[in-house]
């Protein structure tokens, strides 16, 4: 069976016809083709992309910049607030929490996500910090669930929790007693900024994957 992708490949290059298309077009078209789906899943690093393509990290940015820039500008593509939306909503288990539970560090080293942050936050005052390193982001819990009603309302916010409290539930599949001590946490009244701090928390004290896994990104 033919990959799709190849038959979209090959009748992009017939147009307007074989042969007419540059070096750089048919190295961007063919980057394209094998990052789509995960730029769209918000999934792919410039890491990523310097060690599967054997290419320098700035040539990896150039690239995932150039086509995110190319993507975003096509007919019925998502909003770039859509965009950055849907990567933010993934920071509670993707980034890596601090000991004492109350900040979330996160790497963005994908150019255009970290534009889009820096500019949506910056508008609407929110103290994102980018001081350590431009590619690492720290900020409050306070000032996330503001990032994330600004960008995803409500829902949004209550998706990240939803995510965050699934990922420490699945860290304690074999731990019955603390998976009980969470349930209840998940029961006790409290505001959602309040809630993602317990669970940053719990998550820390406890060592949990969610925590342990993702640290390495900043390590």
């Amino acid at each position: 069976m033919t990959d799709p992708r190849f038959e979209q490949f090959a009748e992009w290059m017939r147009r307007p016809s074989f042969g007419s298309r540059t070096k750089r077009e048919i190295e961007l078209k063919l980057f394209e083709l094998i990052y789509r789906d995960r730029i769209a899943e918000g999934t792919v690093t410039v890491g990523d992309v310097a060690e599967e393509l054997a290419v320098t990290r700035a040539r990896a940015r150039t690239l995932l910049l150039e086509t995110r820039t190319r993507l975003a500008a096509e007919p019925g593509a998502p909003s770039r607030e859509q965009q950055l939306a849907a990567f933010v909503l993934q920071w509670p288990r993707r980034g890596s929490i601090e000991r004492d539970g109350e900040r979330l560090r996160v790497v963005v080293d994908d150019p255009f996500l970290r534009d889009l942050l820096q500019n949506f936050a910056y508008a609407r005052g929110l103290a994102v910090d980018l001081s350590f390193s431009r590619e690492i982001v720290t900020l409050t819990w306070p000032t996330y669930v503001a990032l994330l009603r600004g960008l995803a309302g409500e829902k949004g916010v209550d998706q990240a929790l939803d995510t965050f409290a699934a990922e420490i539930r699945a860290g304690l599949r074999e731990q019955r007693s603390l998976e009980r001590e969470f349930r209840k946490m998940e029961e006790e009244r409290a505001t959602k900024v309040e809630r993602f701090a317990r669970y940053a928390r719990f998550a820390v004290r406890y060592a949990l994957p969610v925590v342990e896994g993702v640290r390495s990104l900043t390590g």
